[in-house]
């Protein structure tokens, strides 16, 4: 059996090597096609798991898109070499490049950085869109369009080879009725399958983060992330998102998203003495049976090269 059709069948997804005793407390890791988000305040090594997440995916020889609604790939790469981390390190694995040549092959990872998703916005025109009339007439701009979001992760998935197109060209209005799953972005009175999924591939695709969407839009933020995954949701791809906190409710940022993923992790950090700690605690996670325990998480190992879960005890 294909490695891709065996993972879809129930092989789960880890952090491994970089982070220590997660997949034991996940229950041998994430299943695969989940929707998962690891939310926490700053400083609690959100983007060190998504990175870890990515990169675990390789070391796995799985297709990966990461993307990073935050950094750009400069200080991306310096916070992964501050770790001793092995990466993939083509510059050339941004939007801008996979928007500008149409030849450019299969990689095993993409990297979707702050500039290349301005970029992508910039070519296609949806710096700034309006909806509405009249009074009612709002501005939206590029760095919370989820239609520019779903183009951006399309794009990263065809370049890594887990989706190919039947056309050269697809068009906002066809994300708009996109079903990747079923092959299908759909022209007006037209139903045909327009894409493949590459269904031997298993992908991981990691979003940091994904709250830059519901900036300003909370109460909105359930329905943007169900329509998002409608249209990108697929068996052998799985998704992790990391998400800032609510001051108020120490929750994910936007209403209902604990609802609609499969998995929740939540991280944070304070004071604990005279020193500061990270905590970490699996709130869900659909399909497993996985430890409800807290667990006391840190940069640990040799030269400080991985992150560790410990349990922690009263």
């Amino acid at each position: 059996m294909p490695e891709g059709a065996q993972k879809a069948n129930g092989q789960r997804l880890t952090f491994g090597p970089y982070v220590k005793n997660l997949s034991d407390a996940l229950d041998g890791g994430v299943p695969p096609g989940s929707w998962v988000v690891l939310y926490g305040n700053p400083g609690s090594y959100k983007t060190l798991h998504a990175l870890a997440f990515a990169l675990a995916g390789l070391k796995e020889k799985e297709r990966v898109v990461y993307v990073s609604t935050e950094q750009d790939w400069k200080s991306l790469k310096a916070q992964i070499s501050s770790l001793g981390w092995d990466y993939k390190a083509h510059d050339a694995h941004l939007t801008m490049k996979l928007l500008e040549d149409k030849d450019f092959g299969t990689f095993d990872i993409v990297w979707i950085d702050l500039d290349s998703l301005r970029y992508l916005a910039y070519a296609l025109n949806r710096i700034v869109r309006e909806e509405g009339a009249g009074s009612r007439r709002r501005k939206y701009y590029w760095y919370y369009d989820p239609e520019l979001f779903t183009f951006a992760i399309i794009l990263g998935l065809e370049g890594v080879g887990v989706i190919d197109r039947r056309e050269s060209e697809i068009t906002l209005e066809q994300v708009e009725r996109l079903r990747i799953k079923e092959g299908y972005y759909a022209r007006e009175g037209d139903s045909r399958a327009m894409l493949t999924v590459n269904k031997d591939a298993t992908a991981r695709v990691v979003i940091d983060s994904i709250s830059v969407l519901f900036t300003g839009r909370w109460s909105v933020a359930g329905r943007t992330l169900t329509d998002i995954r409608v249209r990108l949701e697929a068996p052998t791809i799985t998704y992790l998102l990391t998400s800032h906190v609510s001051k108020l409710s120490e929750d994910e940022m936007g209403s209902q998203i604990g609802h609609i993923v499969d998995g929740r992790i939540r991280l944070w950090n304070e004071l604990s003495g005279n020193a500061g700690r990270v905590t970490g605690w699996i709130a869900k996670m659909r399909l497993t049976d996985h430890s409800r325990a807290l667990h006391e998480v840190k940069i640990a190992g040799k030269d400080n090269k991985y992150i560790e879960w410990s349990p922690l005890t009263r």
